[in-house]
C-alpha cells in the first residue's frame, strides 16, 4: 500500500521494503541522494512517518504487524471496541477493514 502512494505521487525511484512491524527501509533504486530528496518532499513524507532516520545493523522491530480474519462474530458485538478486546492480549489494534467499521 505505501509503495503505492509513494509511486502514485511520482516517486518512482523509491522502494519501501517492510522490516517488521511499523519500520520500512527506504531504498533509492537509482543513485540519488535520499535524504535531498526527502528534505524537497517533507510535508509529504511526514504525512506517511513519525520518523526517518538512517539505518544501522541494531535497528530491529521486536513488532510484528498480522492481519486476522475472524467469523461467525455477532451483530451486535460488531464495535471498534469488541475487536479491540479480542485484539488486546496480543497487542494492539491498528485498522480495521473499512468494510468491518
Amino acid at each position: 500500500m505505501l509503495q503505492q502512494k509513494i509511486l502514485d505521487v511520482g516517486f518512482s525511484t523509491i522502494k519501501i521494503i517492510p522490516m517488521g512491524g511499523r519500520k520500512v527501509f527506504i531504498q533509492p533504486t537509482e543513485d540519488e541522494d535520499l535524504w535531498a530528496l526527502i528534505k524537497d518532499a517533507d510535508d509529504y513524507f511526514n504525512h506517511w512517518f513519525v520518523k526517518i532516520r538512517e539505518w544501522s545493523p541494531n535497528e530491529v522491530s521486536a513488532e510484528r504487524v498480522a492481519w486476522i480474519r475472524i467469523f461467525g462474530i455477532p451483530v451486535h458485538v460488531w464495535k471498534e471496541d469488541f475487536f479491540k478486546m479480542i485484539v488486546e492480549p496480543f497487542g494492539e489494534l491498528l485498522v480495521m477493514d473499512e468494510d468491518t467499521s
